[in-house]
């Protein structure tokens, strides 16, 4: 069996012979491109003269399917079976492409997407981007899409000169194009009743004008995202949306980074710690979330009474560095276990309103 740049070899050397006669002069190469959560995948690209945009054939899951017993010829047919496809559609797409240095046509076709900064700083190198706390917001153009997906295309800063305009009229623009595109919050019970049994009870939650009525003694666990469902965990940055989430909770609430495409939220909970929380979040992500999907590990925590989100952990301990620190200076080198702790008060009398 192949180790994997032989099998990435083997393809570029072999692609030629399963494509149709119009690719027989086709340039063809191997290319490593840089996805998100900085994930290296390798591409196959097979460019015909007169193309000015060639489908990725990422190759890497390919070769998982190789080494689960898929015959190499299959695998070379099914290769090539989606570049002829991936082309046909993209001829479809050359004129939104061409529109993409015409920024008054792009605008409403812009996108804010979440990642985790620290996991995508290679991928962030020469992108638009704003940080704020452990997320970086970047921005897309969404070239084309369907029930499969989107074709988009990353911003960089000297798109932005091109169009000159400058990134704080991206950033404005994006979030109207994406306020059109739906903010939606809405109960897990109901988002799991329409996935499973095609439920058409779905309350975008939003709407409402006063705080849940939520029993204290109940768990509750909300889904933010955009109306379609895709890339929406952007959606918590829409003006306003953070302090509407609150008032609908009646106080602080934790923001789960569950995938790019939504965010989990639940109301704060003195009983709840935020270091289980954020091993619940990297045990999903680790075993359920395609990397590609994943947005963070990093559970953040709404505090209503600043108006401000902060990285959940980093809180906690502060808090109770601050609450063990007051009573005595020699407590936190001692502090029991944390399953054996009751919360801090500054935790008590934050978000347990409802």
């Amino acid at each position: 069996m192949m180790n994997q740049n032989e099998f990435f070899e083997y393809m570029r050397d072999h692609i030629r012979t399963y494509l149709p006669a119009e690719y027989a002069d086709a340039e063809i190469e191997l290319v490593e491109n840089v996805k998100h959560n900085d994930v290296h995948l390798t591409a196959l690209l097979i460019r015909n003269e007169e193309e000015t945009m060639v489908p990725n054939i990422y190759l890497d899951t390919f070769f998982r399917e190789y080494q689960h017993g898929m015959p190499i010829e299959d695998c070379l047919e099914h290769m090539a079976e989606i570049r002829v496809r991936e082309g046909e559609n993209m001829k479809m797409q050359v004129g939104a492409v061409q529109d993409i240095y015409d920024y008054d046509k792009v605008k409403e076709r812009l996108q804010i997407r979440l990642c985790d900064y620290e996991g995508n700083k290679e991928r962030l190198q020469g992108a638009v981007y704003q940080k704020q706390g452990d997320f970086a917001l970047t921005y897309y153009v969404i070239i084309a899409s369907n029930e499969k997906g989107e074709a988009v295309y990353q911003i960089k800063e000297e798109m932005v000169e091109r169009w000159g305009v400058d990134q704080e009229t991206v950033h404005n623009d994006a979030l109207l194009a994406d306020k059109k595109r739906g903010v939606t919050l809405k109960d897990i019970d109901d988002v799991l009743g329409n996935y499973f049994y095609g439920s058409s009870v779905q309350e975008n939650l939003l709407l409402r004008e006063e705080p849940l009525d939520l029993d204290q003694n109940s768990p509750y666990l909300f889904v933010l995202s955009n109306e379609s469902g895709q890339n929406g965990a952007g959606v918590l940055y829409q003006p306003g949306v953070m302090e509407k989430i609150a008032d609908l909770m009646d106080g602080d609430y934790y923001v789960l980074p569950s995938s790019i495409h939504e965010l989990m939220i639940l109301p704060a909970d003195p009983n709840i710690h935020a270091e289980t929380l954020q091993s619940f979040v990297r045990e999903i992500n680790a075993n359920k979330v395609d990397i590609e999907d994943q947005l963070s590990d990093k559970v953040q925590y709404y505090d209503n009474t600043n108006r401000v989100l902060v990285n959940a952990v980093e809180m906690e301990r502060e808090e109770w560095q601050k609450d063990f620190g007051e009573t005595s200076p020699d407590l936190p080198s001692h502090m029991p276990e944390k399953e054996n702790r009751k919360a801090p008060a500054r935790m008590q009398e934050k978000g347990i309103k409802r």
